[in-house]
């Protein structure tokens, strides 16, 4: 199976604040990608939604909630969850790149 290569990381800013949408977009890509990390950052008025995925092949090496954790303190905000799904939000997307490079050197 095409789930044997390295684990991708896919990341992304969506002018949505819709919680639901984004588990949703997070789903979508997920089965896509068969192998890998989603973390897809929503807009907000002041805080900005998370959501971070983790396929279940990479459990419990790789844990969205502690991806999430880190992802969320380098731009101040917080979140958690399960090892294959995470939630939480960040007051500002400054340093987005940053924070996304941050959880892209841990899965080397």
């Amino acid at each position: 199976s095409s789930a044997s290569g390295p684990a991708k990381l896919v990341c992304a800013h969506i002018a949505v604040d819709d919680r639901e949408a984004l588990s949703q977009v997070a789903d979508k890509l997920k089965d896509r990608v068969q192998k890998g990390v989603i973390i897809i950052v929503g807009d907000g008025d002041g805080s900005f939604p998370v959501v971070v995925t983790v396929t279940k092949d990479l459990n419990p090496a790789i844990a969205a909630g502690k991806l999430l954790g880190e992802f969320a303190k380098e731009l101040g905000g917080k979140g958690g969850g399960r090892p294959d799904f995470a939630q939480g939000a960040v007051p500002t997307v400054q340093g987005i790149d940053k924070a996304f490079a941050k959880i892209l050197a841990q899965l080397k």
